[in-house]
């Protein structure tokens, strides 16, 4: 996986380098108020994009 150009920071890279697919993390932003707040990581679309699935909500587009 890249790591984006603005990811300058150890603490950063360390993030991006750890996303892979079957990883759960927590969202900012539900796509929905009876959404879950958390996202399971499906499959990566490019650096910064992800499609996940949120409970009680589905497939979600998700942008970093």
């Amino acid at each position: 996986m890249d790591i984006p150009p603005f990811a300058s920071c150890p603490l950063i890279q360390s993030f991006w380098q750890r996303l892979k697919p079957g990883t759960w993390i927590m969202l900012e932003d539900l796509p929905s108020s009876f959404a879950g707040n958390q996202a399971l990581l499906l499959c990566q679309i490019s650096e910064q994009e992800w499609l996940t699935w949120v409970p009680n909500h589905g497939e979600y587009y998700l942008v970093f």
